[in-house]
């Protein structure tokens, strides 16, 4: 059947090739005393993870090869991967069979072997402070992240189911905070949330309950320094930022930012002297910073309108500086580092797109359909410049709209092969999505599901009367 096509898939295959660094390094990030970094190689399909001491120019010390792993299996995926906090021992999950169910497995940093104990059905997993005590989540037959244990490396018989969620609509997860000092046990569902946390450095203390889990109501913790910071909807879906030193009485609670009807806040990321906000508005996502010392709040500059950004690797607490991701349909992935005293980003690194190309010979535009209730609908698209036509023009139109997740704008080698050859390219961000947050999600959900089809729909018929 397609060996019609055999000459132009040869064609295409080298010309997306050539447009790949298949030999590359990632920008090396700080982590305790020790830079870290992965790196793939030429001809080598999985990555190899690596690190130097303090500096770039010390030894390379190899803690992760994936492609030795990978060898004699007929699958295998890296789930998640973290070094204890004196940077002693490593803790990393794979899958061999492809069925996502992760094993955990525990290696000496200093000897350089692994140790015999592995631990099955894992789904996330955190250190404590004092090196030697993880804590894990498990999943039950459904895949449904169930109980919370601990245990003490290389020791057994140390462990101890910390938690168990018995109600089969909540899962669970664990991670340690980045100012080291708390370990959070989160317990959710698809409409509210619950948290317990335990002192880090004690890990076989009591943990304690931040808030019981009420109806519609969802939030989430995280610590710096003297507070415990809470994001939560019980004043509004679009969620609101909070601090509070002790957990005992709601009147304890400091607002630190408000719920914004046109403003969804998805996310926040504490560091000692400023918190990071993950937001969305006007349907497309931006990133604030809020300096702790000041109370002011300050927008990174964006330039493009349809894109893709969110948090890179960034585990110092107590730093200045931040790094984020950002693509978008012309940028490739590129890292940036903002830091406060100068209020501006600098490129760390950009992924290299061949010799040939130029983000200057496309064009990204944005135009909304009007739905059958009258709600506008954006659609944003990609094509080559001077291949832009007149009369009628290939369009590949995709859309998602569905469990409140955005279908941002990114960046795609393969496309510029479709670009190239007179195609565009659109996203449809559709109701059940959330661009515009929760009520756009909840438009196109439940009772309301048929909006996320008739939004295609118009979608697709604005784009043939354009």
């Amino acid at each position: 059947m397609m060996a019609p096509s055999e000459g132009l898939q040869k064609k295409l295959y080298s010309e997306i090739l050539s447009r790949i660094k298949e030999s590359d390094m990632e920008i090396p990030y700080q982590r305790g005393k020790y830079m870290y970094y992965s790196r793939t190689e030429k001809g080598k399909q999985y990555r190899v993870y690596c690190r130097k001491l303090n500096s770039n120019l010390a030894k390379e010390e190899t803690i992760l090869d994936c492609n030795a792993l990978a060898s004699g299996k007929k699958f295998f995926s890296l789930g998640l991967m973290d070094p204890s906090p004196d940077s002693r021992f490593l803790a990393y999950t794979t899958d061999i069979d492809g069925f996502r169910e992760y094993t955990l497995f525990f290696k000496n940093l200093v000897t350089g072997k692994n140790f015999i104990e592995k631990i099955p059905c894992v789904r996330s997993f955190a250190w404590s402070a004092d090196n030697k005590t993880i804590f894990y989540v498990t999943e039950d037959q459904a895949k449904r992240a169930h109980k919370v244990w601990s245990r003490v490396l290389s020791e057994r018989s140390s462990e101890k189911l910390i938690y168990e969620e018995k109600n089969k609509r909540f899962s669970v997860y664990v991670e340690l905070s980045r100012s080291h000092e708390y370990v959070f046990i989160t317990s959710s569902s698809s409409s509210s949330s619950e948290v317990r946390f335990l002192r880090a450095d004690y890990p076989y203390g009591k943990c304690s309950l931040f808030r019981p889990r009420k109806k519609n109501i969802k939030y989430y913790m995280d610590h710096g320094k003297d507070y415990f910071y809470i994001l939560t909807n019980d004043k509004g879906k679009n969620f609101r930022l909070i601090k509070t030193r002790t957990a005992a009485e709601k009147k304890d609670w400091c607002q630190m930012l408000p719920h914004r009807k046109s403003v969804m806040l998805d996310n926040i990321e504490v560091f000692a002297d400023f918190i990071v906000l993950h937001e969305r508005k006007n349907g497309f996502p931006r990133l604030r910073l809020l300096d702790l010392r000041t109370g002011n709040a300050r927008e990174i500059h964006l330039k493009e309108m349809a894109r893709t950004v969110g948090a890179s690797k960034n585990f110092n607490f107590t730093t200045d500086c931040y790094r984020y991701e950002y693509e978008s349909y012309v940028t490739p992935e590129t890292t940036f580092e903002y830091c406060l005293g100068k209020s501006e980003s600098t490129i760390l690194k950009r992924r290299a797109v061949g010799r040939d190309y130029s983000p200057k010979q496309y064009t990204v535009d944005i135009i909304k359909a009007k739905a059958n209730d009258g709600t506008l609908i954006p659609i944003s698209m990609v094509y080559r410049s001077d291949l832009k036509q007149a009369h009628p023009q290939a369009f590949l139109l995709n859309g998602y709209g569905a469990y409140g997740y955005s279908n941002d704008a990114y960046f795609s080698v393969p496309r510029l092969s479709l670009l190239d050859r007179g195609l565009i390219f659109g996203t449809a961000h559709i109701r059940g999505g959330g661009e515009f947050g929760k009520k756009w999600h909840e438009q196109g959900s439940l009772l309301k599901k048929k909006n996320s089809f008739t939004d295609f729909i118009a979608c697709a018929d604005a784009l043939f009367a354009a």
